[in-house]
């Protein structure tokens, strides 16, 4: 019974952060509580790290436990730093999933491609007024700045 009452809220957490969009931090971070960081995808455990808020030294202990970043990854990630290659997880245990915009496609190859822009309202971004990352399946190729939207 106890998985079944877990379920709904991951999708609940799912959606909260695969949204990207502003959202009632209440709805955030009774979903964030009530999760079992072990059963959930490392981008999550990513976006929730990078929120920096509700359980994020728990999700940093789940990341390291799986082992997914090198040490230049976290050292990177620690100081607010992206670079061509990293990951889409990377780029949000960094600047956070929030974005101000985001935008995903296929292009004529077939290749995913994401568009992340940031703005400078929380101070981790390089670029301002907007910094624009941009991902090929789910790889960072370019970073750089925006005057406008």
């Amino acid at each position: 019974m106890g998985a079944q009452l877990k379920l709904p809220v991951f999708f609940i957490l799912l959606f909260v952060i695969a949204s990207g969009c502003s959202t009632d931090s209440t709805i955030r971070h009774s979903a964030v509580n009530t999760l079992d960081f072990t059963f959930i995808p490392d981008v999550e455990l990513c976006a929730i790290y990078g929120y920096g808020k509700n359980r994020a030294m728990e999700a940093e202990d789940e990341l390291r436990r799986r082992s997914i970043f090198t040490g230049d990854d976290w050292s990177d990630i620690e100081n607010g730093r992206i670079k061509p290659g990293m990951s889409l997880c990377a780029v949000y245990a960094s600047f956070t999933n929030i974005s101000r915009e985001f935008s995903e496609k296929m292009d004529a190859h077939g290749d995913d491609i994401k568009e992340l822009i940031y703005d400078c309202r929380d101070g981790r971004v390089p670029f301002c007024p907007f910094t624009r990352v941009t991902l090929k399946n789910d790889r960072v190729t370019g970073i750089d700045r925006l005057d406008s939207l």
